[in-house]
C-alpha cells in the first residue's frame, strides 16, 4: 500500500501546473505621455538681397496647408513644393517679408507667421549707456513725446502665434510702413549666421530681460537721423490688437 501512494505523491509532483491554477501577477502599465510638437516655420530673420531663402514648416503629419506672403505682389517670387512643407523665396527688393502658414489639424487652424528682413539697413543701439547713473533719482513724469521717425521691435514666438496675433501684426505693420518707421518682427531666440544673437539685437534683449514680460513684446524708441542708434527706449507688453499697438506708437511721438 505504501508503494502505491508514494507512486501516487510523485505523479502529482510531476504532473504541469497550468497557469490559470497561479494567480494572475499585477502588472503596472506605465500611460504614455506624448508630447505635441511646437508648430513653427524655420528659416532665416535676415538675408541680403537676391539670397535663396528655405523655410520649412515643421507641422503634424496630415495637416492641410496653405502659405500667403505680404506684400502680395512677391507671390511670384515664392515657390512652395508639391507637399507645402517647403517654401523657396528670393527676391533683389529691399524690405520685410511677412509670410503666413495655415495650417488647419483635427478640425482646428492655426495661423503660423515668420517675418524676413531682405537686405534692410538695421539701426544699431548706443552700446555705451551712462557708466554712473544716478543711484536714488528724484521721481520724474513721463518726459514728453518726442515726434519724429521711430524704431519699433516685436519679439515673439513664431510657433505661438494664433491667427488673432498675426492679424494684428500684419495690421501693425501695413501701417508701420506707410508712416515710414523702421521696424523689425523676430523671434526672441534670433541668431546669426554663426548661431549667435545678432549684435543689433543684444541691447535690445537686456531691456526685454529687466522688462520681465511674459508673451510677446513692444519695443518703441526713438531713432536718430543717421538711421543708427536708438534712444528712449521703452518696453511693453504687445497689444492684443494692431490699433491698440498703433496708437502705442503715436503715445510716443509717432
Amino acid at each position: 500500500m505504501k508503494r502505491y501512494i508514494f507512486l501516487a505523491v510523485l505523479l502529482l509532483c510531476l504532473s504541469p501546473v497550468h497557469a490559470a491554477d497561479k494567480p494572475a501577477a499585477k502588472v503596472a502599465v506605465a500611460k504614455q505621455v506624448v508630447a505635441k510638437p511646437a508648430m513653427r516655420i524655420v528659416g532665416p530673420d535676415e538675408v541680403e538681397p537676391g539670397e535663396l531663402v528655405i523655410l520649412i514648416a515643421e507641422v503634424p503629419d496630415g495637416a492641410g496647408l496653405d502659405w500667403k506672403i505680404c506684400p502680395p505682389e512677391a507671390v511670384s517670387k515664392l515657390y512652395i513644393d508639391s507637399n507645402k512643407r517647403v517654401a523657396v523665396f528670393s527676391a533683389r527688393a529691399k524690405g520685410q517679408y511677412i509670410f503666413s502658414l495655415a495650417v488647419a489639424m483635427e478640425g482646428k487652424a492655426t495661423c503660423l507667421v515668420h517675418a524676413l528682413v531682405n537686405g534692410g539697413d538695421n539701426p544699431e543701439p548706443d552700446p555705451k549707456p551712462d557708466p554712473k547713473p544716478d543711484p536714488k533719482p528724484d521721481p520724474d513724469p513721463d518726459p514728453d513725446p518726442v515726434p519724429g521717425n521711430k524704431f519699433v521691435l516685436v519679439v515673439a514666438e513664431t510657433g505661438e502665434r494664433t491667427a488673432k496675433i498675426a492679424t494684428a501684426l500684419m495690421g501693425f505693420r501695413t501701417w508701420l510702413v506707410e508712416s515710414k518707421h523702421s521696424f523689425r518682427f523676430v523671434d526672441p531666440d534670433i541668431a546669426d549666421k554663426d548661431g549667435k544673437p545678432p549684435a543689433w539685437f543684444v541691447s535690445f534683449a537686456e531691456d526685454i530681460k529687466a522688462a520681465k514680460i511674459d508673451g510677446p513684446v513692444l519695443v518703441i524708441g526713438n531713432l536718430s537721423a543717421d538711421g543708427k542708434t536708438v534712444d528712449g527706449i521703452v518696453v511693453e507688453a504687445m497689444p492684443a490688437t494692431s490699433a491698440a499697438a498703433i496708437e502705442s506708437v503715436k503715445q510716443r511721438g509717432g
